[in-house]
């Protein structure tokens, strides 16, 4: 299980993170002081104990989050506030794999709004999961421990999905119906040999494509570009095509979005570059936004470090 410093893509042992918005107004030198967007505080192990979020045009709506964790860095308990006032809590269960078991969530007065259970077999693998109003979901895996088949048992009606993989464990096919009769939709990915899917494409119940993704990537896995068409009958159509570049710490550096219509005709185009600063860690601490050569945000990251204990000799 990741830690939020990993699912953050953030690196050394952080404690704290502030960052700050932008407005610019004419050059990269003349970036207006703007307000602050986040601030986030990590535990020593890597996960987030606060999370503040603040919407700079309306403070109604900043948010604040705060969680506790058990001695195995289990998530159990979550605190959601709007405006300084708590909204909801929701409490975790995990068994002695780390799966999680139970998740309850309470109004701020403690009443229990709902509860998700969850069965898992000695694989790990979770077979049954119960959620609100009597819901309740069984799954199948085959041997190499896939999901294969999803049935859905709703309070009025059943949904079942069955999926296929190759044998590097990815979904090519995905089926659903409604009722275990007719088809609603159908999915069907591509993937290259080193297991990036290459395409996607849905289809209607009648077995007509609705629409199509292409997905393409550089030598270090990066998605470099994306291509989306839409059908109509027989007729494929692009909508829309973006084309994504990086610099050699995975950061986007820049991003080119087109768009068609109709008739693959290009009606709209503008490219969106970032120009990234880095403190000693590789961390970025400041980003700025620039669209069509103009910029247009500017992000600053203030990142404290926990500190090495000294030994006194």
């Amino acid at each position: 299980m990741k830690s939020d410093w990993e699912v953050l893509n953030l690196k050394g042992k952080i404690k704290t993170l502030n960052e700050f918005s932008f407005v610019a107004v004419d050059s990269s030198d003349s970036i207006e002081k703007g307000e602050r967007v986040m601030f986030l505080i990590f535990s020593n192990k890597g996960n987030k104990i606060e999370d503040n979020q603040y919407c700079y045009y309306d403070s109604s709506q900043d948010y604040k989050g705060t969680y506790k964790y058990d001695d195995k860095e289990n998530r159990i308990e979550e605190n959601f506030y709007r405006s300084g006032s708590l909204s909801c809590k929701a409490i975790s269960k995990y068994d002695d794999k780390r799966n999680r078991i139970e998740y309850n969530h309470f109004l701020p007065d403690g009443s229990l709004v709902s509860k998700d259970t969850s069965n898992y077999d000695d694989k790990g693998n979770r077979v049954e999961y119960r959620y609100s109003q009597g819901n309740k979901a069984v799954l199948k895996y085959d041997d190499k421990g896939n999901e294969i088949e999803e049935s859905r048992y709703l309070s009025d009606s059943s949904y079942k999905a069955i999926s296929k993989y190759y044998d590097k464990g990815k979904k090519i096919e995905l089926n659903c119906s409604q009722s275990y009769s007719n088809l609603i939709w159908k999915v069907i990915s591509k993937y290259d040999d080193k297991g990036n899917r290459i395409e996607y494409s849905s289809f209607n119940s009648d077995g007509s494509q609705e629409q199509k993704r292409t997905f393409k990537y550089d030598d270090k896995g990066n998605k470099i570009e994306i291509s989306s068409f839409v059908y109509d009958g027989n007729q494929q159509s692009q909508n829309y095509k973006r084309t994504y570049k990086y610099d050699d710490k995975g950061n986007e550096i820049e991003i080119e979005y087109n768009t068609y219509y109709p008739e693959d005709s290009l009606v709209y185009k503008y490219t969106d570059k970032y120009k990234y600063d880095f403190d000693s860690k590789g961390n970025w601490i400041k980003k700025i936004k620039f669209e069509n050569e103009v910029p247009t945000l500017k992000v600053v990251r203030e990142i404290e470090y926990f500190q090495k204990k000294r030994r006194h000799k």
